[in-house]
């Protein structure tokens, strides 16, 4: 589901945001992405705190967030491929 492919995408374009060159190529899309970094971490941390994953899943608003999260991560992946494409026809 939803969370799956949000965790997906946030795992591949935080290792890609942790290096210092994309965030200096793509200063735009490192402060959504620090954004989005921001929630995640925050719903994660909510259900760490809870010992019922299902009534986390069930009883928590947070989640709510989730299709906003996919939206944007996938623009980040978007705008860093076609960056990336750029600098791949350039040689």
């Amino acid at each position: 589901g939803t969370w799956i492919e949000v965790q997906a995408t946030w795992m591949y374009l935080e290792a890609v945001f942790a290096g210092g060159d994309i965030m200096r190529q793509l200063p735009q899309e490192a402060k959504r992405f620090n954004i989005i970094d921001k929630a995640w971490t925050k719903i994660m941390n909510k259900a760490n705190e809870q010992k019922n994953v299902l009534e986390f899943c069930y009883e928590n608003e947070l989640l709510q967030n989730l299709p906003n999260l996919k939206d944007q991560l996938e623009e980040c992946q978007r705008k860093l491929s076609a960056y990336l494409e750029q600098k791949r026809n350039l040689f």
